[in-house]
């Protein structure tokens, strides 16, 4: 056991636990959505079905609407680098321009609670882009304390945005194929390896939560 040995244990060990975080940011985002939603419109449903008031039925959901879509505003004005898909942002980020607070936790917080909202709302967006900021922000999070070189640090955000890209199709050779097409312009062959490991993780992480739901009887 050796200085070398510890730093790839530690490389490792960071890896997968950018993974398992951003694996459950996803399972949650998906379960709050979801359940949001589904309350919306039962409210909605109850109104028409069992009481035919059509009118108190379009001022709820009007209303929920309204107040989900101001509940994502109020986010991006907390913190505007949290609006957008965050994808361009990461891009620049990977490729050599440092814009300011695009990957501090509060940025990140922001952006989750901003995903839930605008979902909920019914805004014509998704969650693909924000889980690639979420897991750019994790990365950041999880290797600041002792990753001071810039190169490094812009690796394990390319790893954090394969972790994105992975849980939000399900895909881990998509994340991968993400960072490596799209992402970073510097490459290696052991990021390659590292990229894969991350994204393994995210999505084993994202299955065991959707197993423990499912039994349950909650689906994220």
């Amino acid at each position: 056991w050796n200085d070398g040995k510890r730093d790839i244990f530690v490389r490792y060990f960071s890896l997968a636990l950018i993974g398992i975080f951003q694996g459950s940011v996803a399972y949650f985002t998906n379960y709050f959505s979801k359940n949001f939603i589904d309350a919306k419109f039962d409210t909605v449903t109850n109104h028409v079905v069992n009481g035919g008031h059509f009118v108190r039925a379009f001022a709820v959901l009007y209303l929920r609407q309204t107040l989900f879509a101001a509940w994502a505003s109020l986010a991006v004005m907390i913190e505007p680098m949290s609006g957008g898909s965050g994808i361009p942002e990461v891009k620049c980020f990977l490729n050599g321009i440092d814009l300011p607070r695009i990957n501090d936790l509060k940025t990140g917080v922001c952006k989750i609670l901003g995903v839930i909202g605008s979902v909920s709302a019914g805004l014509p967006v998704g969650k693909e882009g924000p889980m690639v900021h979420s897991g750019s922000v994790i990365a950041t999070t999880v290797t600041t304390s002792r990753v001071k070189n810039d190169k490094t640090r812009r690796d394990y955000v390319a790893c954090g945005a394969a972790a994105g890209v992975c849980t939000a199709f399900s895909a881990p050779i998509g994340g991968f194929l993400f960072a490596f097409e799209e992402g970073a312009s510097y490459w290696s062959q052991s990021l390659t390896f590292r990229t894969f490991f991350c994204s393994g993780w995210a999505i084993a992480t994202l299955y065991v939560w959707k197993t423990i739901g499912l039994a349950f009887g909650k689906v994220g």
